[in-house]
């Protein structure tokens, strides 16, 4: 059964909540903008935009979009200086 992001929204509401709604968790464009129509105020993209760190264009572009690996996530140099492989 798939996840009540509706009924969570009105729960949140219901409490008292008023801060911006975000959405996460396997977007992709199609999806973010169905959610974005349907209430959502932002949406969060994490894999996708560690794997493609250009990812705002790639989405304006219809891609091409990388596969997430996380096995390249993160390389730490010696130095501290974080860098993502493209």
């Amino acid at each position: 059964m798939p996840f009540d992001y509706a009924a969570l929204r009105q729960a949140y509401s219901q409490a008292g909540g008023r801060a911006a709604w975000m959405l996460n968790n396997g977007y992709d464009l199609s999806l973010a903008d169905q959610s974005l129509a349907s209430g959502a105020d932002l949406i969060a993209f994490g894999r996708p935009f560690i794997a493609n760190p250009d990812l705002g264009a790639r989405l304006r572009q219809g891609g091409p979009f990388k596969i997430p690996d996380r096995a390249t996530f993160m390389v730490v140099a010696m130095w501290g200086t974080l860098i993502t492989p493209f």
